[in-house]
């Protein structure tokens, strides 16, 4: 069993959350994607660290794909869809999956 304490948990939760803010940044800059969205992938990325978050944000994309899919299908006036709830989605079945 690993033990992730001290410097180096540190190291990869300071590492997965500034990974996870990243990814989402591009998106936020160009109004995709709300300042929440990003900070919460980057809580996730600290708690997910590196590897997890890279898996969460695949996760994350399918879940908010699809589901944006469905709900233009079923509302085709749709401007927008909420990303949030892919994003927990996507984050807890990387975590459940072993993210780290």
């Amino acid at each position: 069993m690993r033990r992730l304490g001290g410097p180096h948990g540190l190291g990869l939760a300071t590492a997965g959350a500034i990974l996870g803010f990243l990814i989402l940044l591009p998106f936020h800059r160009y109004g995709a994607m709300g300042g929440g969205d990003v900070k919460l992938m980057a809580a996730y990325g600290a708690l997910l660290g590196p590897s997890g978050i890279v898996l969460a944000v695949v996760f994350a994309t399918v879940i908010g794909g699809l589901s944006a899919a469905a709900k233009l299908l079923l509302n085709p006036r749709t401007i927008a869809t909420p990303y949030v709830a892919a994003i927990v989605l996507g984050a807890w079945v990387s975590l459940l999956g072993g993210g780290l």
